[in-house]
């Protein structure tokens, strides 16, 4: 079986998440400098960039308080304003655990990513029904594609379920302290399929690889596919937003590296 069976999936996939986490900074900066646009004061910008981003925040923040609570693991902090900020970079840390292990550190950082990637798949295949709209592009038949974007837009709700994944989208990635107990774990997933290997059962799995598994990653690349259609989406409407804000108020927001800085 060629190995590009077994590898292009998860190559697809990567790349949908890199493009994903690359959109996601634009988009939380941007958001920042629109507010600070539309206010001229960070704590106001600050404010107007959290509730922008509120079902993203609480869904990260409500799900990791939950498995801290089922795993019998005590939090720090449950609630705090977000602090005025000088640049947009999303607050992931409302909920602080005290202490536990590396594998509820690595459960309870993962649980907002998995929440988050089932509550969008269940979005985009079972209300805006994106697969199909998806299949109807890849026929490049106007017709088809013209009937397919009138289906979608005759969704009920259609705006806000775009909304919510959009959303959610830009607050279910981990932060660097989500991500401690990760490499441990991801090590010893790799010794145990390395030892199946040894004892003889790597047919099974390459199977197993190739077909449940990969059409699983297949199902989650384009879940993550039609998320970055909205991102993409909502980068355009921000920075056309922005533009019109910086002619209409004779400011502008420059964004450097590690920082951001206003000047008249």
């Amino acid at each position: 079986m060629p190995l590009s069976d077994l590898l292009s999936p998860w190559i697809g996939l990567g790349v949908v998440l890199a493009l994903l986490v690359l959109a996601e900074k634009w988009i939380h900066s941007h958001l920042y400098g629109v507010g600070w646009l539309l206010t001229n004061d960070q704590r106001s910008a600050t404010a107007l960039y959290y509730v922008i981003l509120m079902p993203g925040v609480f869904l990260h923040e409500f799900t990791q308080w939950l498995m801290a609570g089922a795993l019998n693991v005590a939090t720090k902090r449950v609630v705090a304003w977000p602090e005025a900020q000088a640049d947009g970079t999303l607050r992931l840390d409302f909920v602080q655990i005290r202490r536990a292990s590396w594998l509820q550190s690595a459960i309870i950082g993962a649980i907002p990513l998995i929440t988050g990637t089932a509550l969008i798949w269940v979005i985009s295949n079972h209300i805006l029904n994106l697969e199909d709209f998806i299949a109807a592009l890849d026929t490049r038949d106007l017709a088809l594609i013209g009937a397919a974007i009138q289906d979608l837009g005759s969704t009920p709700d259609f705006y806000l379920w775009l909304y919510l994944m959009f959303a959610m989208s830009n607050g279910m990635f981990t932060t660097p302290a989500d991500r401690k107990g990760w490499p441990l774990l991801l090590g010893i997933f790799a010794a145990c399929i390395a030892f199946l290997v040894v004892i003889g059962v790597g047919e099974v799995l390459l199977e197993t690889f190739t077909g449940p598994v990969a059409h699983t990653v297949e199902v989650l690349t384009t879940a993550f596919g039609a998320v970055l259609t909205v991102e993409v989406l909502a980068i355009v409407a921000i920075g056309f937003l922005e533009e019109i804000l910086e002619r209409a108020t004779k400011r502008k927001f420059d964004y450097e590296i590690g920082r951001a800085s206003c000047r008249e």
